[in-house]
């Protein structure tokens, strides 16, 4: 029996069954065991561990100061937003992975990363650099060696996805977006305590799904803080600039004024020229957060300041208006051209693949069966190894559709189509389907398109599509109104960087990120003919009564002769004329013998001409900068100097003789010609002080700043130089003045005829190529008897039969006085 019960016993030993069985009995025990351990033996103490925090001093950023303009309308604001930051200082076994989840929970909300890695968010990699001293100093901050240094895109994305771990199962993209913000943090390696904002602005659906799983996102939290926005974006982009992170240079700078590397600093415009006023003071805050970076409690130490608020002398509704008239006008002139086959469907399209409005990018990776698959197939003909990296194949890629364009080979209506594909314009179905069938006009979708600001001048390039504009208080010196373009939206460069947008920027041929009015010097042709009348009255030269014949040549100058504009193109003259008159008909033979007769080389007195010239541009103000707050150009004034100058860069080897100064040098910079280059601002400032009387004031863009208790410290009118101008001079200047918009000759009498008020103005061309037309300016004040506003316009290469310079200052003081009703009524 004994045996029996052995031998069963044995049986059940040696089942598998029953092995198994013991080995679960087994672990059930091991983990009742520690369970027990954890929650009764050691319990508290664990629990203790879970709940303790580290405390943390934090600096608090102050809320920047907002602008606005004259009459308190916003122009730079903050709004809040919710940010998402990183905590370098948390230890994170598994950051990859917390990234992932960030970059993961991002895209599934359709949220945007700060994304400043300098490479291509699309394959084929490439960077996005300007110059190469900006991508080798790139590389040796990510730590690369010497024989690393000239590692391609593609190669600094997989040696950057070894030294930092990404998965190899991730695919090209996402690996470049892992790395972006690991290489963020990399470059804050120094600074361990210094928070990392991964993204800015996100909607509540992340902040939720953060705050909620935050044992998957440990160092991730969401803060609040304000973000930069300009409600009027374009409109004054380049005189408000933008916030950006503050660079190694700027911060070593502002050092002393408490700057932080992760801090935020005016880069450009009134941004950062009242950067000490808008910026504010930082507080503190000691934060208590988990070991996995949650904050738990948050107590002010500190309170941060906030920064001033500063008003501007602009006005906000003048501004938007002027910018829309430049910009109508500059349509309507490209519209007349395209009416007058002036300019050709052809041409057009040609400068719109010149200046890169045609991405050669998106037609070498579109779809064979889109039109672009035939410019592609061009390409490729051509150039069966073409590389999309290599620039001299982009350049000479235009070139083929360029060739394609003016031989046929790509007709009008699959270039629209071209542009339709590409989001440049927008066509309905009517009009694609007619596209395809080829029963559209071209060259009436494409006024359609200029009409409706899809196509605009800038995107041509054609002349004329730039021009600037300046409206100038006459009795303070307050600017009104400043407005260049083309121009650009500030909102795109704040906040989250859009690299593709700046580079677009850098490479438009238009240089829209040029502040034109401060920063586009050009000859102000005869605009500069009222100074050459006060000098020569004041001088004594001439009186209000002197008459000069106009013989048409100019001899007395030497060779080559100067001769009057009306005899250049008619081979007329305008007899006699006193100064006032001179002025009204525009008479440049008058002006050559004022400038003669103050100093010739007859005489032995050539240089005091060109002296007494330089005395009175002073005065006006025209061999200085304006004042306005925001950077701006010096002017350059005709000398011997500058002369001197110019000649040597030309020929470094120049004679003394070929560097004198000659009387023809002299008589031509009467006329606003010579090494005369002003921007508008300039002219404006010059303008302003003739039409009140002498009184040179200092430019302003800045009313006020706001101080405590909200009080606002204005700036007041600084007056630079009383001018003591007789009298009857100015008598003589202002009549010619108004006989320019009314007089029997006027040259502007038909643009004003009936017009409502009367206007004090003069016009000048300025010719810089003998291939493209000349420069226009209009330089004027109104009302004639009692001066408010100076208004000047110059138009680049913008000489047409429709005188659009003229035509946006006219437009311009109809908007300003509100003379839209007795205008209408003339029309």
């Amino acid at each position: 029996m004994k045996q029996i019960l052995y031998e069963k016993l044995i049986k059940i030993i040696k089942n598998r069954i029953f092995l198994l069985f013991l080995v679960i009995v087994f672990c059930f025990w091991i983990l009742v065991h520690r369970l027990f351990e954890l929650q009764i033996v050691n319990g508290e103490q664990y629990a203790l561990i879970t709940e303790a925090t580290m405390e943390r001093t934090l600096l608090i950023p102050a809320i920047r100061g907002n602008i606005y303009d004259r009459y308190g309308r916003p122009l730079a604001i903050n709004e809040t937003a919710f940010n998402i930051k990183y905590d370098p200082s948390i230890v994170i076994e598994d950051l990859n992975g917390v990234i992932y989840n960030v970059l993961s929970t991002l895209e599934r909300y359709n949220e945007q990363f700060i994304d400043e890695l300098p490479i291509t968010k699309d394959e084929p990699f490439e960077f996005t650099f300007m110059n190469s001293s900006a991508e080798k100093s790139w590389k040796e901050n990510m730590g690369l060696k010497k024989e690393q240094l000239d590692y391609t895109a593609t190669e600094m994305i997989t040696y950057l996805s070894e030294i930092f771990d990404i998965p190899s199962e991730l695919s090209n993209i996402e690996k470049r977006n892992m790395i972006s913000i690991r290489s963020a943090i990399f470059m804050q390696r120094y600074r361990q305590y210094n928070v990392i904002t991964l993204a800015t602005d996100v909607n509540e659906h992340v902040v939720v799904e953060i705050e909620e799983q935050c044992d998957r996102f440990p160092g991730i939290y969401i803060d609040v803080e304000p973000l930069r926005f300009y409600p009027e974006g374009e409109y004054f982009s380049h005189i408000l600039g933008y916030i950006r992170p503050i660079n190694e240079i700027e911060l070593e700078e502002n050092k002393a004024f408490g700057y932080a590397n992760t801090d935020l600093i005016g880069k450009l415009g009134i941004e950062k020229a009242y950067e000490g006023s808008l910026k504010g003071q930082k507080g503190q805050a000691s934060v208590e957060v988990t070991p996995t970076g949650k904050v738990m409690n948050k107590v002010i130490t500190v309170p941060s300041t906030n920064g001033k608020d500063v008003f501007l002398t602009l006005d906000s509704d003048l501004q938007k208006k002027t910018a829309h008239i430049l910009l109508e006008n500059l349509k309507e002139v490209l519209i007349k051209k395209l009416d007058t086959q002036e300019i050709t469907i052809k041409q057009l399209f040609i400068s719109m693949v010149k200046s890169n409005n045609l991405s050669i990018n998106d037609i070498m990776y579109a779809n064979d069966e889109l039109t672009q698959g035939f410019l592609k197939d061009l390409i490729l003909k051509s150039n069966p190894k073409f590389d999309i990296k290599n620039l001299e194949d982009t350049e000479n890629a235009k070139l083929i559709i360029m060739k394609a364009i003016e031989e046929n080979a790509i007709t009008s209506l699959q270039f629209i189509l071209c542009l339709a594909e590409q989001e440049i314009i927008t066509c309905d179905e009517e009009i694609l389907n007619q596209l395809h069938n080829k029963t559209a006009s071209a060259y009436t979708i494409i006024k359609e398109k200029i009409i409706a600001g899809e196509i605009t001048p800038s995107a041509t390039n054609l002349d004329p599509c730039t021009g600037s504009v300046a409206v100038v208080d006459v009795n303070s010196g307050d600017v009104l109104a400043l407005v260049t373009y083309p121009s650009y939206n500030n909102n795109m460069l704040v906040n989250n960087f859009n690299s593709l947008y700046y580079e677009q920027l850098l490479n438009d041929p238009t240089t829209p990120l040029i502040n034109r009015p401060l920063m586009e010097r050009k000859a102000p042709g005869s605009t500069l003919k009222m100074l050459s009348a006060i000098t020569g009255l004041e001088a004594g030269i001439i009186t209000p009564s002197t008459q000069i014949n106009d013989l048409g040549i100019f001899k007395s100058a030497g060779l080559p002769y100067a001769k009057c504009l009306i005899y250049s193109r008619y081979g007329g003259t305008h007899g006699a004329v006193n100064v006032s008159k001179a002025i009204e008909v525009s008479c440049n033979y008058f002006f050559y013998e004022t400038a003669y007769r103050m100093g010739n080389a007859k005489a032995g007195t050539t240089l005091n001409s060109i002296s007494l010239f330089n005395d009175y541009m002073k005065k006006f103000g025209l061999d200085d900068y304006s004042g306005v707050e925001i950077e701006e150009y010096k002017p350059k004034i005709a000398s011997p100097k500058a002369k001197e100058n110019a000649v040597k860069r030309l020929d470094k080897d120049a004679t003394a003789s070929q560097m004198q100064w000659m009387d023809g040098d002299t008589i031509r910079s009467a006329i606003g010609q010579s090494y005369n280059s002003f921007t508008v601002i300039h002219i404006a400032k010059y303008i302003a002080t003739l039409a009140n009387g002498g009184t040179r004031y200092k430019l302003n863009l800045v009313k006020g700043i706001k101080g405590e208790n909200d009080e606002i410290n204005k700036v007041f009118p600084t007056v630079e130089e009383e001018l003591q101008i007789a009298p009857q001079n100015l008598k003589a200047v202002y009549e010619g003045m108004l006989g320019v918009t009314s007089g029997s000759r006027g040259t502007l009498r038909n643009a004003f005829a009936g017009f409502p008020i009367q206007v004090a103005a003069k016009t000048g061309t300025a010719e810089e190529s003998d291939k493209r037309p000349s420069h226009t300016w209009f330089s004027g004040f109104a009302p004639y008897d009692n001066p408010q506003i100076a208004v000047v316009v110059m138009v680049p290469f913008g000489e047409s039969t429709s005188s659009p310079a003229t035509k946006i200052a006219k437009e311009i003081f109809v908007e300003y006085f509100g003379l839209y009703n007795e205008t209408e009524e003339l029309e």
